[in-house]
C-alpha cells in the first residue's frame, strides 16, 4: 500500500556499536569482457549537498563501516564526465559504499540540473565498470534533489530502489508551503515518472522554531507532495535534536542510525 508517515522521534542517544585513485575518461570506463554482471550487488550511493566533495560523508561511512565489512569508493565527478575514483572494490562485496560528488558542486536549480545529468552518466559508468544493475541512494541537502530528479528521469529502468534525502530543501528556503519554489513546481510535474518499486524515506531535523536552522521544516515536508502516491513506500522520519543544525545532518548519530537501519540493513522503520 502506497503511503506516507511521520515519525517525530526525540534526541536519542544512540552509537552505532591502501587506497588508490584513478581518473577515468568517460569513454574509457567499461566493463572487462571476462566479468560477467554481478546481479546481486547493489550498492549504496551518497550524494553530498551544495559545496560538498567526496570527503562530506567521512564520519558518516566511518561509522557505518566500523566493522570494515564494506568496500568504499570515492568519486569526483568533473565538468567533462570524467572520473577521479579513489578506493578498491573487492568481487565479493554485495553491497559497497560509494560517494559520488562533482567538482561544480555549486547552489542554484541549473547547477543541480547539471549535477543530475552528470550523476546520471556516472551512474552508467559504474555500472559497467562494477557490475551492478541495481543501488540504493542517500542524499543531503541539495544532493537529494539530484537524486529526486534522477528518480523521475530515469525510473523507466528502475535502477534505484531505496532512497533516503535529509534536509532536503524540496521547496528552497521558503518558510511558506503555499508558495511553490521553481524547483517544486518542477518534480511535482514529473512525480508521475517515478517508479511505482521505489522506497523513500525523508529525513530532517528540527532545531529552533520550524527548521533545522537553515531549511524550513516544510520545506522537507513537501517531500510528501511530490512523493505520496506516487512510489510503493513514503516515509517521512523527523528528529528534535539541538545539537544537529543543518550542516551537522550527516555526522549526527541519530541520524546515522537511521541510515544504517533502512539503508544498509534494509529495515521498515515502523
Amino acid at each position: 500500500m502506497k503511503h506516507w508517515k511521520i515519525i517525530v522521534v526525540g534526541l536519542i542517544c544512540l552509537l552505532i556499536g591502501g587506497m588508490i585513485g584513478n581518473v577515468w575518461p568517460v569513454n574509457q570506463l567499461t566493463a572487462s569482457s571476462n566479468q560477467a554482471t554481478n546481479q546481486s550487488r547493489r550498492p549504496l550511493i551518497f550524494v553530498p549537498g551544495s559545496g560538498g566533495t567526496q570527503e562530506s560523508y567521512n564520519r558518516m561511512l566511518q561509522t557505518l563501516n566500523r566493522n570494515k565489512q564494506h568496500c568504499i569508493l570515492k568519486i569526483t565527478v568533473a565538468d567533462n564526465g570524467d572520473l577521479k575514483v579513489t578506493g578498491n572494490l573487492k568481487s565479493a562485496d554485495k553491497k559497497p559504499l560509494m560517494v559520488v560528488a562533482f567538482v561544480n558542486n555549486a547552489d542554484g536549480d541549473q547547477h543541480i540540473a547539471r549535477q543530475t545529468a552528470l550523476f546520471k552518466t556516472t551512474l552508467r559508468q559504474l555500472e559497467k565498470r562494477y557490475h551492478f544493475k541495481q543501488f540504493d541512494g542517500v542524499g543531503y541537502s541539495n544532493g537529494g534533489l539530484v537524486l529526486t530528479q534522477f528518480a523521475e528521469q530515469d525510473s523507466h529502468r528502475t535502477a534505484l530502489k531505496r532512497l533516503m534525502t535529509i534536509g532536503t530543501p524540496y521547496n528552497d528556503l521558503n518558510p511558506k508551503a503555499s508558495q511553490k519554489s521553481a524547483m517544486l513546481k518542477s518534480l511535482l510535474a514529473d512525480r508521475k515518472k517515478l517508479s511505482k518499486q521505489l522506497t523513500v524515506f525523508s529525513l530532517g531535523n528540527i532545531v529552533e522554531g520550524d527548521s533545522d536552522g537553515i531549511v524550513p521544516i516544510s520545506s522537507v515536508l513537501a517531500g510528501r507532495q511530490i512523493f505520496t502516491n506516487q512510489v510503493a513506500h513514503f516515509t517521512t522520519l523527523m528528529t528534535n535534536d539541538p545539537q544537529a543544525a543543518h550542516t551537522e545532518l550527516i555526522d549526527n548519530q541519530t541520524i546515522i542510525w537511521f541510515v544504517k537501519r533502512v539503508m544498509i540493513n534494509r529495515e521498515t522503520p515502523i
